[in-house]
């Protein structure tokens, strides 16, 4: 592989986990593009969505290169995200080192920005205090920390099997809706309902909606609508887990 190919292979890395992080596609494209210019290519033109990204320049030799990435999944780090643009802005900086900027690539790649037990604590504290601010008790917002802490050993156990998010979805509500109504059913001091609200809002696509605005607002009005129904459908299937379970369980108990 020449020194071309493996500058292009780098800006679509750049671009791919800047992508699969939770970057908006304005970012994506914009960073890809900056990239392109201090690699001194020309003409660079770059199209992102949320599933993929076509890259087409001109290389020296007036050679016209395309190449496309395939988005097979997309996550929220925002850590990596950050990371991704300072490396990106040291390297329009005269930073062309491809061995260093391998290694500071791996090093990203493989960060792990929050140990597991405080992304246990912060899911706890996240949903016993959305059941609280929407009207839970403190019984309530005591009994909304298992199930949380359920939901994040689910979650991390259900991404080893690269499953859809929308699969994945209608299992964490199915699971975090029987154990509100159990709890209920053992516990009648419990209100369910505000229970199931808190921690349903750890499943809930926020950073998908808000990046679904955004891009329509920059005019990346393709990417901005499949963004937007993205998250619909993941909200849909929260609630088809969440209806699936409530009708058994409503005649059980």
């Amino acid at each position: 592989m020449n020194d071309t190919d493996n500058r292009i292979n780098l800006i679509l890395d750049i671009g791919e986990m800047l992508l699969s992080n939770g970057a908006d596609v304005n970012r994506v494209e914009d960073t890809t593009m900056r990239l392109s210019s201090a690699f001194e290519f020309r003409d660079c033109q770059v199209h992102a969505i949320n599933s993929s990204i076509i890259l087409t320049l001109t290389a020296p030799g007036d050679t016209i290169i395309t190449r496309a990435r395939r988005i097979t999944r997309i996550d929220t780090d925002l850590d990596k995200v950050d990371e991704l643009n300072d490396l990106s802005r040291k390297i329009c900086g005269g930073m062309k080192d491809m061995a260093c900027i391998g290694k500071e690539m791996e090093r990203i790649r493989n960060s792990a920005p929050y140990p597991p037990f405080m992304i246990y604590f912060a899911y706890a504290i996240s949903a016993s205090f959305f059941t609280l601010f929407f009207g839970g008790s403190w019984q309530d917002m005591l009994y909304s920390v298992p199930i949380a802490l359920t939901l994040r050993f689910v979650k991390v156990r259900l991404s080893g099997f690269n499953n859809n998010k929308m699969v994945d979805n209608v299992i964490l509500s199915a699971i975090l809706t029987f154990m509100a109504l159990v709890g209920k059913r053992f516990f009648p001091v419990l209100d369910s309902d505000l229970i199931i609200i808190g921690d349903i809002m750890l499943l809930i696509p926020g950073l998908a909606f808000c990046n679904s605005i955004h891009d329509m607002v920059m005019g990346d009005t393709i990417s901005g609508v499949l963004s937007m129904f993205d998250a619909v459908l993941r909200a849909l299937s929260i609630a088809i887990g969440y209806v699936v379970v409530w009708a058994v369980m409503g005649r059980l108990l």
